[in-house]
């Protein structure tokens, strides 16, 4: 007797239940980035090197340049500086 569709994939739910699987561990989230999102963008790899070079010579991060960046953008539309 041919097998259908819809036996076979009765077939593999049951065959999936009977599998045990390791539990994924819950998503944790560093303490300085909760409540926070994340702003992405793609620079080209001169201003990417650029950007690099600063935060070195000033000896500080990306990140803390960025966040600098976004706050004279808010400051200049008279907005309040939250980066």
């Amino acid at each position: 007797m041919p097998t259908t569709c819809a036996t076979a994939r009765s077939a593999l739910r049951t065959l999936s239940d009977l599998i045990e699987r390791p539990e994924k561990p819950a998503a944790t989230r560093a303490a300085s980035r909760i409540g926070k999102r994340a702003a992405t963008t793609y620079l080209s790899p001169v201003a990417w090197k650029q950007l690099q070079l600063i935060a070195i010579e000033e000896g500080t991060t990306v990140e803390a340049l960025l966040r600098e960046g976004l706050n004279h953008v808010f400051a200049a539309r008279s907005l309040t500086r939250l980066a």
